[in-house]
């Protein structure tokens, strides 16, 4: 919630030239301002806000320069006198109208018709599910061999860790790399305890209480944040947009904000984004920033109104223009995506620069990636870098996973295996999936940190389990080979199927293997061939070698020589050397092809040019 003050008011000065001042009373105006700021001397101070808007009210009040003095006096100067004055009503600043928000120099687009937001579809149900008993063996398979794996971890894990401080350090230049893989938040631990102390006093909390009971706008929309935050009086969201009403009902903006914010939370009132909506328009018209980019969301997102993403551009463009950062982020947004305004990555990249400066985390890693790709910028490998590093240290994952990529690519910065180890886990330890995956690749291969297959197993499984088909595929490989975790075919098949049902040619084709042999699964020739042909058919050299097998031998399908030539000769064009050989005997006695002793002799010597006797 916003707690505003207003400045250090010092009216009376504005009225200094008038005949009505004698100078008699400007010394008593100028020591009873004085006083106050002695007894209250915190700039931020509400009693000193509201004692000072007492002293105008007196001071403009309808009174003769006598009545004027006594009352200071009374009031401010003389301790024994009573208090109860009858001030003159103050004009609310809510009460002046707010200047309308210059328009921005981008010339509005013709609004375009609001499109229905497309969702993703979801990835399909794998079309071949294991046999209820297959599955349940996989699973069982799966928690015993996790189970042994996890406990030869703490040994490995702590060999690791001595061999990845020592590695990272040499690569980095000194820079050690004390990270856990699953590290407690830092801030946790420098983070000083809050003062429970409350910033009113007595006198304070009781004058600003009058002043909102006497229905001064500005006094409401104050006493309503120390109910919402608890400042100087019990906690009470009921309290705090009961009284935010009242100041929103007397034209206060910044209350009709916070009245919005509570009815979009559900802070003290039932939700109610259409209730929501309403006061944030009221907040945008008096040209409140915030409230604008409230309102510009809920047309983006359709929330308490109908969704109107060229009505988004035009709140999101007003609080833009004002320099809201999180405004001017949406409408590069807005521009990147064609979204209620024509596609324009040129002007995307001007309000993702206006935002990214001001410090916008995301806007910074927008930013970096137009200039990665070359969209509305000319391309900076180096400068995609710079956004980068600042999104990723305020904890952007993406930005800290691209950034890890440009170290581990040399791309716009020095190579240094070691620096993309870094930021791989940072954006790793946050759950993102492809940082996981890559991590894993740097245990496999030793690439930065000391080569443990047990990490990369742990890694592979974290992406595998997020849907990365190829950290599904690598994972199956783990099981299927016995490294990093207990060898289980069951286990291996569980995660082949995952990878792939998702297109995966190299698992369709392991997953075919398994079939053909009864590893980790039943044997079964036909479904072996339905999965080398998946593979076959995305090019895949050596399931169209075995495809072509299974068509000469009638495995799992009809036999047909002239169908195993077709699929000998595609795996022979990749260089795939017994698909060669294959070839040529099937010229050689003119089996699925015509006879040809020369075509033959040629395809033999491919074969023996590889090595093949």
């Amino acid at each position: 919630m916003k707690h505003s003050h207003l400045a250090f008011v010092l009216s009376c000065f504005a009225l200094s030239a008038s005949p009505i001042f004698a100078e008699n009373l400007w010394d008593i105006v100028e020591e009873a301002q004085n006083t106050i700021v002695r007894k209250y001397p915190s700039e931020d101070s509400i009693a000193r806000k509201y004692a000072l808007k007492e002293l105008e009210a007196i001071v403009t009040g309808d009174m003769s320069e006598a009545q004027r003095i006594e009352a200071i006096r009374k009031r401010y100067l003389d301790p024994s006198s009573s208090s109860d004055l009858q001030i003159p009503a103050v004009k609310s600043e809510a009460d002046e109208e707010t200047p309308a928000v210059e328009a921005d120099s981008d010339e509005e687009t013709p609004a375009v018709e609001t499109e229905a937001d497309e969702e993703t579809p979801a990835v399909e149900t794998e079309a071949d599910e294991e046999t209820p008993a297959v599955e349940a063996e996989a699973d069982a398979g799966d928690s015993k061999t996790e189970a042994e794996a996890d406990a030869g971890d703490s040994k490995t894990e702590a060999e690791a860790d001595a061999g990845d401080s020592k590695t990272e350090a040499e690569t980095s230049a000194g820079e050690s790399e004390t990270e856990e893989d699953n590290p407690a938040d830092e801030s946790d631990l420098d983070e000083e305890a809050s003062s429970d102390e409350s910033d009113f006093d007595e006198d304070e909390m009781s004058l600003l209480q009058e002043r909102a009971e006497q229905g001064d706008a500005e006094a409401q929309y104050d006493l309503g944040n120390c109910y919402f935050n608890g400042d100087g009086v019990a906690q009470d969201y009921a309290e705090a947009a009961d009284l935010y009403r009242q100041a929103a009902e007397q034209g206060y903006a910044e209350a009709q904000y916070d009245l919005g914010n509570c009815y979009f939370n559900g802070d003290g009132v039932a939700q109610d984004y259409a209730e929501a909506v309403k006061w944030y328009r009221k907040a945008a018209e008096q040209g409140l920033a915030e409230a604008q980019f409230n309102l510009g969301n809920s047309y983006y997102k359709s929330e308490g109104v109908k969704q109107n993403k060229a009505e988004a551009v035009k709140w999101y463009r007003k609080a833009a223009s004002q320099a809201l950062a999180d405004a001017q982020y949406c409408l590069g947004i807005c521009y990147a995506q064609g979204d209620g305004v024509s596609q324009d990555c040129i002007k995307a990249v001007k309000w993702y620069r206006k935002a990214a400066e001001q410090g916008v985390a995301e806007a910074q890693y927008a930013l970096g990636k137009s200039y990665c790709d070359g969209k509305g910028v000319k391309m900076s490998k180096t400068e995609a870098v710079k956004w980068y590093r600042k999104a990723a240290e305020q904890g952007v994952a993406e930005a800290q996973y691209d950034l890890g990529r440009s170290y581990s690519d040399g791309k716009g910065v020095k190579q240094s295996k070691a620096d993309a180890v870094k930021w791989y886990r940072k954006a790793a330890n946050q759950g993102l999936a492809e940082a996981q995956f890559y991590l894993a690749i740097c245990y496999d291969q030793g690439n930065g940190v000391s080569q443990n297959y047990t990490r990369a197993v742990k890694w592979y499984r974290k992406a595998a389990e997020q849907g990365i088909a190829e950290a599904q595929f690598n994972l199956g490989k783990s099981y299927f080979d016995g490294k990093g975790v207990t060898q289980n075919k069951t286990a291996a098949v569980k995660w082949f199927r995952k990878a792939a049902n998702q297109g995966i040619a190299q698992a369709q084709y392991d997953l075919g293997n398994c079939y053909y042999n009864g590893d980790g699964v039943k044997q079964n020739k036909v479904e072996s061939v339905k999965w080398y042909r998946k593979a076959a058919e995305q090019g895949y050299g050596d399931a169209q070698y075995n495809l072509g097998n299974s068509y000469y031998e009638g495995d799992g399908v009809k036999q047909n020589k002239a169908e195993a030539v077709k699929w000998y000769r595609k795996a022979a064009e990749q260089g795939v050397v017994q698909a060669q050989y294959n070839l040529g005997i099937a010229y050689e006695h003119g089996e699925g092809v015509k006879q040809n002793k020369t075509e033959a002799k040629k395809w033999y010597r491919k074969a023996a040019e590889q090595g093949l006797e």
